[in-house]
């Protein structure tokens, strides 16, 4: 359970950490590739929750909507989970092939579900989101 935590820890740093703009595209979802890893590893509902309080975490520390992270994160994981039994079978290429995709579908989720969510400040502080 340490290795687990400390290990979304870094995580967290890595994600949070400044880089050039140059290379900002290329940025790995460290957070996503790490719950991805302790996902085939150790399936069920622990690495779950993880993810959604990793989620929020992140969510909290990078000014986002609440609950936007989590929710990514949580899908991906789960699915990881489900198909566990499924992935030591197919052989490397197939198993990169689908983290490839459950990456992209994170990085889609975001701009398909939560593009339409702006906040709106003020002088004197928050208003609220527009749609």
């Amino acid at each position: 359970m340490i290795q687990i935590i400390l290990s979304l820890i870094l995580a967290l740093i890595l994600t949070l950490c400044p880089m050039p703009h140059w290379l900002i595209l290329s940025r790995p979802v460290w957070v996503l590739l790490v719950l991805f890893f302790w996902a085939l590893i150790l399936p069920g509902r622990l690495i779950i929750t993880l993810a959604w309080i990793v989620g929020i975490f992140l969510d909290v520390l990078s000014g986002t909507l609440l609950g936007e992270h989590a929710i990514a994160l949580t899908l991906v994981t789960y699915l990881v989970s489900r198909l566990n039994n499924q992935l030591w079978m197919f052989s490397l290429s197939f198993s990169k092939g689908l983290a490839s995709f459950l990456w992209y579908y994170f990085i889609n989720l975001f701009y398909f579900v939560f593009k339409d969510f702006s906040v709106s400040y003020q002088e004197d502080g928050f208003i609220g989101y527009q749609h």
